[in-house]
């Protein structure tokens, strides 16, 4: 008995060490204020990265799958506007919670995507909810620029969330994301075919009243 109490306690140690090795506590959400108890994870923060002189932050919301989030796949969730704020879908579309009626707290979603997915919430572009940067280049809705940088913040991502990174991924959007997700998905390849081991295990695309022109 003591013997299998100690293999116990090492394997409960070993557990508990992966999955804090695997994710960035710091940024780990005890609970958002008015929130129910849940049985996932959720993870917020600004992620930079940094070329010569330039500072460019992400700000992000990651919501693990409420069963089974290693086995499940990764969706990153984009938003249009241009300019609007993805973690607004969050909480009033395909994310966990919707904020009640009265504004002072969260109810869960029953349709909610985290159900079969981990979901990823980026404010992008540049500019958008908490996300910002020190060029005013950055500040701009041009294709080719959101989508070089948007692959930078994917790359940055994905060492912070290493066990993600060959984790079957989908991006999904809607309205102007009708440009950012299939230019997104068109960069993730390029750089795949650049590299001598795919990073981005793209699997499909998820659009809703687009708009593509």
């Amino acid at each position: 008995m003591e013997f299998r109490g100690i293999i116990f306690i090492i394997f409960l140690f070993l557990l508990l060490g992966v999955d804090s090795i695997a994710f960035p506590m710091n940024d780990l959400i005890r609970k958002l204020p008015g929130q129910l108890d849940v049985n996932f994870r959720q993870f917020a923060g600004l992620l930079k990265s940094m070329k010569m002189l330039m500072v460019e932050v992400f700000f992000y919301y990651f919501v693990r799958a409420e069963k089974d989030p290693m086995t499940q796949p990764f969706t990153i969730c984009l938003t249009g506007g241009p300019d609007c704020s993805s973690v607004r879908d969050a909480f009033g579309s395909v994310g966990p919670f919707i904020v009640t009626k009265d504004a002072h707290g969260l109810q869960t979603n029953s349709f909610s995507w985290n159900k079969v997915s981990n979901l990823l919430f980026i404010n992008s572009p540049i500019g958008s909810g908490w996300s910002y940067s020190n060029s005013s280049s950055d500040y701009n809705n041009e294709d080719d620029s959101i989508y070089k940088i948007l692959l930078t913040f994917m790359k940055k991502w994905y060492e912070n969330y290493p066990v993600f990174d060959s984790k079957a991924l989908y991006i999904a959007g809607s309205s102007f994301a009708g440009h950012f997700v299939p230019n997104l998905a068109n960069a993730l390849l390029d750089d795949n075919k650049q590299s001598k081991q795919s990073e981005f295990n793209l699997k499909g695309l998820v659009v809703s009243k687009i708009v593509s022109n």
